[in-house]
């Protein structure tokens, strides 16, 4: 009995993960940096009360564009004149492509800031190693780790274009 409910947490261990895999290709960014690209005025209008915190939970990300588009007919248009099948399509790869997006620029601040730890003498090592702010850095860490490494080199030839894109 023990034996198969084990059997059976890593089966739904396994399809939960698996769930939030998913596969980006060059012509999965390029659709997106085309449609977001069309949506961002309206995006403007959109008050995001939402917390940054979490831009590393897919779900998260993806009821944030749901809502955003939710009763919105011209931007469901935009989405599906780009040829997602559906809002719920565009959310799930939009969802991806920016916690991979977040990944990799959250991946150049962590190394950067490594270096400089590796500058402090091992006093101020371990004192700010006992502080909040560094808790709050593994715990970053923990979440830039848990983006699948596909996505990341997935987002990297389009870091400039998304770059642009969130800048504007």
């Amino acid at each position: 009995m023990v034996k198969r409910i084990v059997i059976l947490m890593f089966v739904v261990l396994f399809a939960s993960g698996s769930a939030q895999a998913m596969n980006l290709s060059s012509s999965d960014l390029e659709k997106f940096i085309k449609t977001y690209h069309e949506l961002i005025p309206f995006f403007d209008e959109y008050d995001d009360d939402g917390d940054d915190d979490d831009c590393f939970d897919v779900n998260v990300l993806k009821e944030r564009f749901q809502e955003s588009v939710a009763g919105r007919g011209e931007m469901q248009g935009i989405i599906r004149n780009n040829t997602y099948s559906s809002v719920e399509e565009f959310s799930e790869k939009a969802a991806h492509i920016l916690r991979a997006y977040a990944a990799y620029g959250g991946m150049e601040q962590f190394n950067e800031f490594e270096k400089a730890l590796a500058t402090m003498s091992p006093s101020q090592q371990q004192q700010f190693k006992n502080s909040p702010a560094y808790q709050m850095l593994a715990e970053a860490k923990k979440q830039l780790a848990s983006v699948p490494e596909s996505h990341i080199q997935a987002v990297v030839p389009f870091i400039s274009q998304l770059d642009e894109l969130f800048e504007e």
